[in-house]
C-alpha cells in the first residue's frame, strides 16, 4: 500500500472517530411542562 493511501485512510479514520464522538443524541427527548400547583388565597 502506498504512503498516500495509508495517510488518507488514517485521516478518514480519525475524522470518523471525531464526528462520532461529537455527535449528539439521535432523538432528543421533549421536555415536560412543570406540574401546576394549586394556589392559595392570600391571607387577610
Amino acid at each position: 500500500m502506498s504512503k498516500k493511501v495509508f495517510v488518507l485512510m488514517a485521516v478518514l479514520a480519525v475524522l470518523a472517530l471525531v464526528l462520532a464522538a461529537c455527535g449528539g443524541q439521535a432523538t432528543p427527548e421533549p421536555t415536560k411542562a412543570p406540574a401546576e400547583q394549586p394556589t392559595k388565597a392570600p391571607a387577610e
